[in-house]
């Protein structure tokens, strides 16, 4: 008798100790059926509204309908494809959905390249193209996952997920970025790096990209804080690893594509990539048989542009 009692103790104790276990499975698998099904749910479309600080600036829209003027006191609503440029001493602010803002600073040209709202968590995506001019970005830390968050320029692409940071276009060929809250992603061509807060980047086409330390605090406008003319590199956090950043596709000239295209001075195959839409793997290899090594350009020299894929 106390044998049969010990064999139906130690059973219920077995069934005992194995539904936590079962509990955890049919957990599991109950989130990763409601993952699945949220991701075959489409975005959110949302937009985002400008409001001019100081001066004025100008709105193109994807539209293509008249351009619109905007000064302060007034508020416009912005969709993907529009434009905004910033006149000369003028200052402009972008507000997302969830007060997520983008600063511009003067002779500023930015571009909504993506702009909606995940449909798990509502949070922000949205990717916007710098052309020209400075921005100061503020994106609240989200406790749900979904947020992205990008600006792109011709030299390289910024990707942040909660946090306060600054992109400025320098040059056409250099961007600088200063992280001042956060974790920024800034990649370039093959190159990637991880900025932490506290810390800037130097992306010049043809270069390694340089890690510097952030030389002020937390501008109070966008255009308070200056480039540093001299900077002492730091080692980067992460490297450099083999990600491929895909080029920003912009319109072309008609008859530029397929057709042969004359290196010039401080051509790289990243830059002449950009230019085109086209990634600089596909130029390289329509070009092999003139030129073997990707990196030895030469003024003068003719590539064929293959049609993007």
């Amino acid at each position: 008798m106390a044998y049969s009692s010990r064999i139906r103790s130690r059973s219920r104790s077995g069934r005992r100790s194995a539904l936590p276990v079962v509990m955890l499975f049919l957990l599991i698998a109950g989130m990763a059926a409601a993952r699945f099904l949220l991701d075959r749910q489409p975005a959110l479309t949302t937009s985002a509204g400008l409001t001019v600080v100081q001066g004025e600036a100008t709105v193109l829209r994807a539209d293509g309908d008249q351009p619109l003027t905007v000064r302060p006191g007034r508020s416009v609503a912005l969709g993907v494809g529009d434009e905004i440029q910033t006149a000369a001493d003028s200052r402009a602010k972008i507000t997302f959905a969830a007060d997520e803002t983008t600063e511009l600073g003067p002779d500023t040209r930015l571009g909504i390249l993506e702009l909606q709202q995940n449909p798990a968590s509502r949070a922000l995506v949205a990717t916007l193209a710098l052309y020209e001019g400075q921005t100061m970005t503020r994106i609240r830390h989200m406790l749900f996952q979904g947020t992205r968050f990008q600006i792109e320029t011709r030299v390289a692409t910024a990707i942040a997920q909660g946090t306060i940071f600054q992109c400025d276009v320098v040059t056409r060929d250099h961007t600088y970025v200063a992280v001042y809250d956060g974790v920024v992603t800034l990649s370039m061509g093959e190159q990637t790096v991880q900025l932490q807060a506290g810390q800037a980047a130097d992306a010049r086409l043809g270069h390694q990209i340089a890690v510097i330390g952030v030389p002020n605090p937390e501008p109070t406008a966008i255009g308070d804080s200056e480039e540093p003319a001299s900077t002492t590199p730091m080692p980067s956090p992460v490297g450099v690893d083999l990600g491929i950043f895909p080029p920003i596709v912009t319109p072309t000239r008609p008859g530029e594509r397929g057709e042969e295209y004359v290196v010039q001075p401080g051509d790289t195959l990243y830059s002449i990539s950009r230019r085109f839409g086209v990634s600089w793997e596909a130029i390289w290899e329509a070009n092999r048989p003139v030129l073997e090594d990707p990196e030895n350009l030469l003024p003068g020299q003719r590539l064929y542009i293959p049609e993007p894929e």
